[in-house]
């Protein structure tokens, strides 16, 4: 499950606390949460409060996202500065993928340092099989968009991953509209 959290909530120096609670209060495992902060968000705040609150909610178990990552606002030193398990690039990257070839080896480049870093990386808004291709050459592990398959309720998201890709063993989703994310990888038409 992921949670986006504000800049304010953020700034909140009890916020990693008031999650671990809730999460134990619910006996759901803090491991099933992913707490993605904006690219802007970290550079509302100071830096230490920043680094801190990230620390403290990997030290309790949950895995921390800098999303929407390429779009300007913070770069290499936040990817230095902030031990987050996942980068997620954000589809302003991708969108221009097909079309420049810059992009191509500054997405390359970013998949690759974050592997050497150990994080994971989901490639955001993928539209076009195109854009699939080159992020599947580019050995990104990760994507997420309508080239993959459109928002469905979950029923029909429960069909879409058996025929897509092997399904872990994890709690059942919640009855909502969710957008398609899975391994690159994993995708059994062959398509990526």
């Amino acid at each position: 499950m992921a949670i986006n959290v504000s800049s304010s909530i953020l700034a909140d120096a009890n916020y990693p606390g008031l999650l671990d609670w809730a999460l134990q209060s619910r006996d759901l495992p803090q491991s099933s949460v992913c707490v993605e902060i904006l690219e802007t968000s970290i550079l509302n705040q100071p830096e230490p409060d920043v680094v801190a609150r990230v620390e403290h909610l990997r030290r309790i178990g949950v895995r921390v996202a800098l999303d929407d990552f390429g779009t300007g606002y913070a770069g290499l030193a936040q990817m230095s500065l902030l031990k987050v398990d996942q980068i997620k690039l954000d589809c302003c990257l991708v969108r221009r993928l097909e079309s420049d070839p810059r992009t191509r080896v500054i997405t390359r480049a970013l998949i690759r340092l974050c592997a050497l870093l150990g994080m994971d990386v989901v490639a955001e808004g993928v539209e076009t099989q195109g854009q699939l291709d080159i992020l599947r050459r580019a050995r990104c592990p990760r994507a997420q968009g309508y080239a993959l398959a459109h928002p469905m309720p979950t029923p029909d998201i429960i069909t879409w991953l058996h025929a897509n890709t092997p399904l872990p063993r994890t709690v059942p989703p919640e009855p909502a509209k969710h957008a398609a994310l899975i391994p690159l990888a994993h995708r059994r038409d062959n398509s990526v």
